[in-house]
């Protein structure tokens, strides 16, 4: 297992983000960034505030939990493609979308998905992958559940 300064410098390098812009995305101070990267005078092990290591997921891909404490898959499940996106261009990839999905079940799952979406865009845009999964066909990934 890698260390959090590794891990860190692997994030910097592939993102191409400096100590000032990850620190900007975390919503953490330049300092608490920098000891991450190992620069500080003692070793940190892990990001202690999750939500600053989830920031960074939904910015770059990387997954929150290997970010934090070295666990689970490199990468997130779900890509923040939708993200370089415009709320204007998502609306409209999802209104075609909507129209050509071949099954009912498949729409109006879609649909609630997207009405919230729509209640709250800023703190939902982690939906968007979701319905065009839905719209697929695929069903979304349920949580808690295990198959034998």
């Amino acid at each position: 297992m890698s260390t959090l300064a590794e891990r860190m410098q692997e994030f910097s390098r592939e993102t191409g983000w400096s100590i000032a812009e990850i620190a900007a995305i975390a919503k953490v101070s330049h300092s608490a960034v920098s000891q991450w990267m190992g620069k500080g005078a003692k070793e940190i092990k892990s990001i202690a505030k999750i939500d600053s290591a989830i920031y960074l997921e939904r910015a770059s891909g990387f997954s929150a939990l290997w970010l934090a404490k070295g666990l689970g898959p490199r990468k997130a499940a779900i890509q923040p493609a939708a993200a370089a996106m415009t709320l204007e261009q998502m609306l409209e990839a999802i209104g075609l979308a909507l129209e050509k999905a071949p099954a009912l079940e498949a729409r109006q799952g879609a649909e609630s998905m997207l009405q919230t979406f729509i209640a709250n865009p800023s703190a939902n845009m982690d939906v968007v992958p979701l319905i065009a999964r839905r719209l697929s066909g695929e069903r979304p990934l349920k949580t808690g559940t295990h198959s034998h």
